[in-house]
């Protein structure tokens, strides 16, 4: 079902209170999994840090969150901020990035002795707007959908590229002779997870980025089989490009539908994981609300790692797929 502007309103603002409970979440998690790192007998004052990974490749940010672990009782500085450091000898910074080569260097000290750790990521430029000629799709941002959807026809694609700004960007489905022409839009009207996915912490609009064309396309009632989204371009002097989004949809008559029940992680794996599923807005969304173990859910469909669930007769939310076992 494709949103107006008031339920991507209210989409937006249930995303940005989900992402402050993630943020919460992710700190206590961060903890939690550097302090599982820890040796078991450290011994000095030996120092590590599991985010970012060395030879990670981060979006363009002008900031994120360094995570690791050091014995008991350090103090921990990384890039020259002061860490917080758990009980159990997990840390956590949030610190400055630059774009290209970055080094993320961390040193904890106990008594009289320290120790460092420096690992090499390398931070993208900032997103920049492509020339208004000839035709071009951006090759570092993936088109929409990125992974492969089973949907319903009459269910309703989200569709996104980013392109030469001005210009006339169409999008069909593979054997369909159906278009739909894409809006160049403003970065307020993009979701927060494809605005963070797109953007980083540049703003679109204005002299920053421009291309950025969304809209969504109907799956015909009489689709079957699989289909593929292609985008074409005009620019401004009439030149051309077009390409296909990497993920295939897959249409299932409506009525398929499957039941699936909440599973959670293994406590004995993990001594925190959490004790309930979670419900969320979209892919990757903010977050709608709990469910207990085994609370059951119908799938009407999928985007790469989410099932979506059927929330009443008019609303859907969307599940991670590890987190629900389907039934028999």
């Amino acid at each position: 079902m494709a949103l107006d502007i008031d339920d991507a309103s209210r989409a937006n603002a249930t995303a940005r209170v989900g992402s402050l409970l993630a943020i919460g979440a992710f700190v206590l998690g961060a903890l939690s999994v550097a302090a599982h790192r820890l040796p078991a007998k450290a011994t000095g004052t030996e120092i590590t840090i599991v985010y970012p990974s060395d030879g990670a490749s981060l979006p363009y940010l002008r900031k994120s969150f360094a995570f690791g672990s050091a014995p008991v009782g350090s103090t921990v500085t990384v890039n020259a901020t002061t860490a917080l450091v758990a009980p159990s000898g997990g840390w956590i910074a949030y610190i400055p990035l630059s774009p290209g080569q970055f080094h993320v260097r961390a040193r904890a000290t106990l008594g009289g002795t320290s120790s460092a750790s420096d690992e090499s990521i390398t931070v993208a430029q900032p997103p920049r707007s492509l020339p208004a000629t000839p035709a071009r799709i951006d090759p570092s941002v993936a088109l929409a959908p990125q992974a492969d959807l089973t949907l319903n026809p009459g269910d309703a694609v989200h569709l996104f590229v980013k392109a030469n700004p001005d210009a006339h960007v169409s999008a069909s489905l593979s054997g369909r002779s159906e278009t739909v022409s894409l809006v160049e839009t403003k970065e307020p009207a993009l979701n927060p997870s494809q605005r963070d996915r797109v953007l980083g912490d540049v703003s679109a609009g204005g002299d920053d980025v421009g291309g950025l064309y969304q809209g969504d396309i109907r799956i015909p009632i009489s689709a079957s089989g699989e289909l593929s989204p292609n985008y074409t371009i005009i620019a401004a002097d009439g030149s051309h490009a077009s390409t296909n989004a990497k993920g295939k949809i897959r249409i299932e008559p409506t009525g398929w539908y499957r039941t699936g029940y909440i599973v959670l992680e293994s406590r004995q794996k993990d001594i925190d994981a959490r004790p309930f599923g979670i419900v969320q807005s979209q892919p990757d969304g903010g977050w709608l609300f709990f469910p207990p173990e085994h609370t059951p859910f119908e799938i009407t469909g999928s985007n790469g790692d989410y099932y979506r669930v059927a929330l009443g007769s008019a609303e859907e939310g969307w599940i991670a797929k590890k987190s629900l076992a389907l039934a028999p």
